[in-house]
């Protein structure tokens, strides 16, 4: 187990997987259905009082790790939270 510093700055980056894709538009919503689900990766940015802002999405583990070492570099906090690395979908 891994224990971060409370009231510190990290980024966190996450998983989700996708069954739909909603577009509103003018003319109404359209949505989209996937089959399989997609996964996509995250990383949010948690500021030292606990607020979270969204920072990057994109579709692999690889550019999420790539996007955080920016951070790191930074010295801000990684906190790798994915725990199924390229599973099922």
């Amino acid at each position: 187990m891994i224990i971060l510093p409370q009231n510190q700055a990290r980024v966190i980056i996450f998983d989700g997987l996708y069954s739909e894709t909603r577009h509103e538009r003018t003319d109404g919503i359209s949505i989209i259905k996937h089959d399989p689900p997609i996964r996509k990766y995250f990383l949010d940015y948690l500021d030292e009082d606990g607020r979270a802002c969204g920072i990057w999405d994109g579709p692999s583990y690889a550019a999420a790790i790539a996007a955080a070492e920016e951070w790191r570099r930074d010295g801000v906090i990684v906190d790798d939270q994915v725990s199924d690395i390229g599973g099922s979908a």
